[in-house]
C-alpha cells in the first residue's frame, strides 16, 4: 500500500490530476493502518503532506521514518524536502549529503542535492550534482533535462541546449522541452522558443509553467499578441488548479503573480507575489519573479529593490540582460549598477 501510494504521488507529479492524490491517501493511511513499526506508511504519509503543502505534518511522519530505520536513505531525501520547505536549510542539506553517503552509488541522492543547490542559486555546484547522476546512469533523460536547466540558470546557453538535446533524444518530455525554449528564448530565438514550448505542452497540456513560457514567446512575435493573451490565461487558470492542492508552493504563487499581472489583474498579482515571498523569500527565482511583477505595473524603485535582492541571493545576469521584459530599464542607472554587481558576483 506504501508502494502504491507513493506511485500515485509520482503519477500526479506528472499529470497534475487530482484524483490521483485522494487514491495516494486512501493507500497511505491504510498503510500505516496496517504496519506501525516500519517507515514505509510514514513515508508515504510525508511524501502526500508534502505534496499538498502541510510541511509541518510532512516533517512529523518523516521524523517518525528516520526513527524506525535511520539508514533509509529514502526517508533521509524526503525530510530533507520538507524541511527545504520549512526554510531548514542547514538541516535539509545536511540530511541530504548523509543520505548520499547511504548509498553512494545511487544517482538519486546527487538529483535531489543537486535541485537544492539549483533552488538557492548555487548553480556551480547543482551543475556538479547533475553531472554525477549521468554519470551514474548516462541513460537517464531527467539527470540530462536537470542538467540542462542548472546550465541554463548559469547563462551557459550552449551547454543547457545540448544537455536538454541529449534528454530528448533519449526520451522525450516536456520539461527538458520547455526549458530548450527556455535557452532558445534567451538567445532571441523566438519563433524556436515558440515551437519547443508548443511541442511541450502536446506532451503535457497541465503544466502551468509551459503555458506560461509559450505566452511569453508569442510575446515576442509580431502578430501574436491574442495568442500570448490567451495562453496566459490558460497558465494562469492551470496554475490556480495547482495552488488549491497545494496553496503553499512558492514558485506556483510566484509563477501565478506573473500571469495574473501580464493579464492586468493587478489585486491578484500582487496578493500572490506576497505569499511566494512569505514562503520562500531567500530563492533568486522567487525574487526575480517578484520584480518582474512589481516592474510590469511600473514600480521601477520597488522592482529595482527587488532585483537587487535576487542578485544578492545568486541570480545570474544572463537572467536579466537576456531578459527583454528588462529592456526599457537598460538606461537606467541604479539597474546598470545591479547589472555590475551581478557580474562581478560570477566565478
Amino acid at each position: 500500500y506504501a508502494g502504491l501510494g507513493q506511485a500515485y504521488m509520482y503519477r500526479y507529479a506528472m499529470s497534475h490530476s487530482p484524483d490521483l492524490l485522494a487514491q495516494a491517501k486512501a493507500a497511505c493511511m491504510r498503510a500505516v493502518e496496517l504496519k506501525t513499526d516500519i517507515p514505509d506508511g510514514e513515508i508515504c504519509m510525508g511524501m502526500l503532506f508534502d505534496e499538498t503543502g502541510e510541511y509541518e505534518q510532512a516533517a512529523r511522519h518523516l521524523e517518525r521514518a528516520v526513527e524506525l530505520d535511520g539508514q533509509r536513505d529514502e526517508s533521509l531525501r524526503e525530510l530533507a524536502w520538507a524541511y527545504e520547505k520549512l526554510q531548514r536549510l542547514n538541516d535539509a542539506e545536511s540530511l541530504l549529503k548523509k543520505a548520499i553517503s547511504l548509498r553512494p552509488r545511487y544517482w538519486g541522492g546527487y538529483k535531489y542535492l543537486g535541485h537544492f543547490y539549483d533552488a538557492r542559486g548555487r548553480y556551480g555546484e547543482a551543475i556538479g550534482q547533475f553531472q554525477e547522476v549521468v554519470k551514474l546512469a548516462p541513460d537517464s533523460y531527467s539527470g540530462y533535462s536537470n542538467l540542462g536547466g542548472a546550465c541554463l540558470h548559469q547563462g551557459d546557453y550552449d551547454a543547457a541546449i545540448a544537455a536538454l538535446k541529449r534528454s530528448i533524444e533519449i526520451h522525450p518530455t516536456a520539461p527538458a522541452l520547455s526549458n530548450l525554449g527556455i535557452a532558445y528564448f534567451y538567445q532571441r530565438r523566438f519563433a524556436e522558443a515558440a515551437r519547443s514550448y508548443e511541442a511541450a505542452a502536446q506532451l503535457n497540456d497541465n503544466r502551468y509553467e509551459i503555458f506560461g513560457n509559450l505566452a511569453e514567446a508569442y510575446g515576442q512575435i509580431q502578430g501574436k499578441e491574442e495568442e500570448s493573451r490567451s495562453n496566459y490565461s490558460r497558465a494562469l487558470v492551470k496554475a490556480e488548479q495547482s495552488l488549491a492542492v497545494n496553496r503553499n508552493d512558492a514558485q506556483t504563487l510566484s509563477s501565478a503573480a506573473i500571469y495574473a499581472a501580464r493579464l492586468g489583474q493587478r489585486a491578484q498579482a500582487e496578493r500572490y507575489r506576497a505569499q511566494a515571498l512569505v514562503l520562500s523569500a531567500d530563492a533568486p527565482d522567487i525574487r526575480k519573479n517578484s520584480a518582474l511583477v512589481l516592474a510590469w505595473f511600473h514600480q521601477d524603485q520597488r522592482a529595482l529593490a527587488e532585483l537587487d535582492r535576487a542578485v544578492s541571493e545568486g541570480l545570474r545576469p544572463s537572467e536579466i540582460t537576456n531578459d527583454p521584459a528588462w529592456r526599457r530599464f537598460s538606461a537606467n542607472p541604479l539597474f546598470r549598477t545591479i547589472i555590475a554587481k551581478a557580474k562581478s558576483k560570477q566565478p
